[in-house]
């Protein structure tokens, strides 16, 4: 089976929310070209979580060993945050820097009111009552990105995390690296 943008896993809808994750093939771990969504008739759809609206730069949770192509050194790469944290990265160094919808505050409430169906399944009934309730301005995916990498801030090698830095080998620092096929996790 073949999972571009949407996972049903034991009855939780899982929703992979990222054109940079659209393409994985889950069970070969291979990169495609085609995006794909449920149909228009699907559970999801009609419930209003429709899996292609995010638009973000991270996907969510997905872990795999990686190999360095330069130097060869085996480590493990996470992408993307989760159902409620974000996952960036120095753009120089390649350090992953967890941040929470809690410690983003009113940010993530901004951003959440902005939205024109939930932020993921898991959360929708929050998110909801924060569309609901929450009297702050709402802003765009866009902004709110600009503003979460802004609260990372800076990383002691000099870099920013940003959502779009790429994994880099923790040894050589390359950006080059290969999934060796040994794992494949999805997390929250």
């Amino acid at each position: 089976m073949t999972v571009h943008l949407f996972q049903e896993w034991s009855g939780c809808a899982l929703r992979l929310c990222s054109p940079d994750f659209a393409g994985y093939d889950l069970t070969s771990y291979s990169r495609t070209n085609r995006k794909s969504s449920p149909a228009a008739g699907s559970e999801s759809v009609r419930a209003g979580i429709h899996p292609v609206r995010m638009r973000r730069e991270e996907p969510v949770g997905l872990s795999y060993r990686a190999a360095c192509k330069e130097c060869r050194h085996r480590f493990r790469v996470n992408l993307g945050g989760g159902f409620v944290f974000h996952v960036l990265r120095c753009t120089r160094c390649g350090k992953a820097k967890q941040v929470s919808f809690d410690e983003l505050g009113e940010v993530h409430l901004q951003y959440l009111k902005g939205l024109e169906a939930p932020y993921c399944v898991a959360t929708a009934g929050h998110d909801q009552a924060v569309k609901d309730t929450y009297t702050g301005p709402a802003i765009s995916e866009a902004t709110y990105a600009r503003k979460v990498q802004r609260f990372a801030g800076s990383c002691r090698c000099g870099g920013r995390f940003t959502f779009r830095a790429k994994p880099r080998c923790p040894k050589c620092l390359s950006t080059r690296l290969e999934d060796t096929r040994e794992e494949f996790i999805l997390y929250d």
